[in-house]
């Protein structure tokens, strides 16, 4: 695969994420809080993102739409600030080096490069990037890659995220590009390390995990049981439940079969240290 130059450019668009999973599993994920406001909505926060790419992807359809568009696989809530309605894109993280993931469609031969960029708390400032493991052969149905932060970040400090699908579609095209974005936040929770390093099982570290509304962790968490253990149905219950629980907007359910694709899309990349 050829790497092409990086680039960096300002995004917008609307998504939404709930959550529910309860069953077999025996773990409770309500969709709500006690207030009923929605299950990852923290603090009043300056979080503005994009879940899918924003508008008309690619000009002149020089390259080949897909079923399902490049899609962050992280929470997202409506709120109105200065009387205006914002869509907050916010994952909390305990790790200084948490895990970032990604849903990408099988554009295999368009794509020359996914890069993932880390940006400073006002989302100006490029930290660092990175070239994103992508297999040489994405499934029909796409696949679900993830990034590693190695930069650490700071406690109670959040940091703006931008993935770029670099695509070229031909010697009389110029180089086009797919775009989410949002943003990561790590706090600090003895409470729940503590819990942790008391020892318990996996499905119990998630389910702490959820509890304490820390996304990032949770999800690696049980991607992680999935990736390394594929054939235990009670993990890959807990994800197609998880997964199957997104709420999306006008604009992503036009997509047929949005959550099913995503839901049952396999993790394609190389599994999480």
């Amino acid at each position: 695969m050829n790497w092409t130059k990086k680039f960096h450019t300002p995004i917008a668009v609307v998504a939404i994420i709930g959550l529910t999973l309860i069953g077999s599993t025996n773990i409770s994920l309500p969709a709500k809080s006690e207030s009923g406001d929605h299950w990852w909505k923290g603090e009043e926060t300056d979080a503005p993102g994009g879940r899918t790419p924003a508008g008309t992807r690619r000009p002149n359809d020089i390259c080949p739409n897909t079923a399902i568009p490049v899609t962050a696989l992280v929470p997202a809530w409506e709120e109105t600030l200065d009387q205006q309605q914002v869509t907050q894109v916010l994952g909390l993280t305990t790790k200084a080096n948490p895990t970032l993931w990604f849903y990408i469609p099988d554009l295999q031969e368009n794509i020359q490069s996914v890069q993932l960029f880390l940006l400073d708390s006002e989302g100006e400032n490029v930290i660092t990037d990175w070239i994103v493991d992508i297999p040489n052969e994405i499934p029909e149905s796409g696949g679900i890659v993830h990034q590693k932060i190695s930069f650490d970040l700071e406690t109670d400090k959040q940091y703006k995220w931008e993935l770029y699908v670099n695509l070229d579609c031909g010697p009389e095209s110029s180089t086009q590009k797919d775009y989410v974005y949002g943003w990561v936040k790590r706090i600090d929770n003895a409470e729940l390390e503590d819990e942790l390093n008391s020892g318990t099982d996996p499905l119990n570290r998630f389910q702490f995990y959820f509890d304490k509304r820390i996304w990032h962790d949770a999800l690696t968490e049980l991607a992680n049981l999935r990736s390394n253990t594929q054939d235990n149905i009670e993990f890959n219950q807990a994800w197609d439940k998880l997964l199957n629980s997104l709420e999306w907007d006008v604009e992503e359910e036009k997509y047929k079969d949005f959550e099913a694709t995503i839901r049952e899309a396999p993790i394609i990349s190389r599994p999480p240290d």
